[in-house]
């Protein structure tokens, strides 16, 4: 939640921390699926 308010406040470089630390401490296969899909989001450039 913290990375999408902080995508829609246009601070990019900050979502994209949050989304990785949050990648990283994921604690199974859904919280995984669910972080690499607003990677991805970001990444082709939707919001």
């Amino acid at each position: 939640m913290i990375g999408m308010n902080m995508e829609e406040q246009r601070d990019s470089e900050g979502a994209m921390t949050v989304f990785m630390k949050a990648l990283n401490e994921s604690a199974n296969g859904f919280e995984k699926f669910d972080v690499t899909y607003q990677i991805a989001k970001y990444d082709l450039g939707g919001r």
